[in-house]
């Protein structure tokens, strides 16, 4: 029984540190809000599944920064990007090359057929 006192005492020193703390800082009573589901006016809120344990945020306000990693390199894309540039200017050229051909053909006919008349 005398543990069990103890053991009473001791959480209710816990709980009326907490109740203080929510009384006087609000910061904590913002962090203990946030982890209950409530949101200030200019507050949204994103819910992200991360695991199976309990969410509760680590402060009550700081700036987390997000830097996604890239799946090609800096340097990989670049070479990429050079190699595709190559390619579209040799079928350009390719192309070009064709319709020059195409064109002094026909201009060859036509004055043939100038020509025989």
């Amino acid at each position: 029984m005398k543990k069990n006192l103890i053991g009473l005492e001791t959480l209710n020193t816990r709980y009326a540190q907490e109740w203080d703390l929510l009384r006087i800082n609000p910061e904590t009573t913002a962090l203990e809000a946030r982890s209950l589901g409530y949101l200030a006016e200019n507050e949204v809120a994103i819910r992200l599944s991360l695991g199976n344990g309990p969410i509760s945020p680590a402060s009550a306000g700081f700036r987390v920064n997000f830097e996604p990693e890239s799946l090609l390199s800096e340097k990989t894309i670049k070479y990429m990007a050079g190699f595709l540039t190559l390619i579209v200017a040799i079928l350009g050229t390719a192309v070009r090359w064709k319709l020059l051909t195409i064109k002094g053909t026909r201009q060859r006919e036509i004055r043939l057929h100038a020509a025989s008349r």
